[in-house]
């Protein structure tokens, strides 16, 4: 069991569509090759993912292409 803070988890329809699925299929285990695509993923940007975060809690807009909304 652990501690989370629900205010920094991401809304699963948020996720970029690629990046959701790549997850997933690391998780479910459907393909074999599902952590190399993972980790090639362009979405797999720990800075532009830190970046879409603080746009969206600071209610900035977000630039097209970064792939974060702000609802």
């Amino acid at each position: 069991m652990g501690i989370v803070n629900a205010g920094q988890l991401a809304i699963y329809e948020d996720i970029p569509a690629d990046l959701r699925e790549r997850v997933e299929d690391v998780i479910l285990a459907r393909r074999e090759d599902a952590t190399e695509r993972l980790l090639k993923s362009p979405s797999n940007s720990r800075a532009a993912a830190a970046s879409s975060a603080a746009m969206i809690w600071s209610g900035a807009s977000c630039p097209s292409n970064s792939g974060c909304s702000t609802r």
